[in-house]
């Protein structure tokens, strides 16, 4: 619980700074394509972690450790606020068409 927490704050928070920067205020987030990377970050983690401890020393399997779960929300913010920013260009040159549509009309 307290790893899915250290991954969940960040990346809200990213993602909340990310649509205030990018003026994504209109578009809504892809629910299905947060829980995707949020899945594979929680998968990949202990194959990961036990690679990591199995080829460096001790403190650097931490500090491996304390690298991913810091990446990882970056990481699905990115994807999310990248699907985001595409969905809304996609809206606004389909809404630019319906607009000059009515105007040659």
């Amino acid at each position: 619980m307290i790893v899915g927490l250290v991954v969940a704050i960040p990346f809200v928070l990213l993602t909340w700074i990310g649509t205030v920067v990018l003026g994504l205020r209109d578009v809504t987030v892809n629910l299905k394509l947060g829980f995707v990377p949020g899945m594979a970050v929680t998968l990949i983690q202990y194959p990961a972690e036990f690679i990591g401890r199995k080829l460096t020393p001790a403190h650097s399997a931490d500090a491996f450790l304390l690298g991913y779960l810091l990446l990882s929300p970056i990481c699905c913010a990115a994807i999310v606020l990248l699907n985001s920013h595409k969905t809304a260009a996609h809206k606004l040159t389909r809404n630019r068409g319906q607009t000059d549509e009515i105007t040659t009309s």
